[in-house]
């Protein structure tokens, strides 16, 4: 019972992830849907093993996505002189206030429909 009200507060994260499934393979929405609640599915049949093993399995997802964000920042060479610049002093260029705001908005949006 506890798994069934898990999985209906997770409604809006299965509808996000299929959304974006839908717009990265381009395949149809009732598709991405199913592809969605079979990951959730996923993540209930591997707690059901243990902790020990959602705890490796996600330790693996957080290992895959290290490698992604060094890769991607090695192939882009952005200047590090600035990178290390916004990280000790950060500041919001000149126009770019619109998408910070959608940025803090997307991160934060989810959270409060949670709570």
């Amino acid at each position: 019972m506890i798994e069934i009200a898990i999985f209906a507060s997770n409604m809006q994260v299965i509808i996000s992830t299929s959304t974006a499934l839908q717009i990265i393979t381009g395949l149809e929405s009732h598709i991405c849907v199913v592809m969605s609640l079979l990951d959730a599915l996923l993540f209930l049949m591997i707690h059901y093993k243990g902790a020990k093993n959602i705890e490796f399995f996600f330790i693996g997802l957080m290992a895959i996505m290290t490698v992604m964000f060094l890769t991607n920042m090695i192939v882009s060479s952005p200047d590090m002189k600035q990178l290390a610049l916004g990280a000790v002093t950060p500041y919001i260029p000149p126009g770019s206030f619109g998408a910070c705001l959608g940025l803090m908005g997307s991160v934060m949006m989810p959270a409060n429909l949670y709570l």
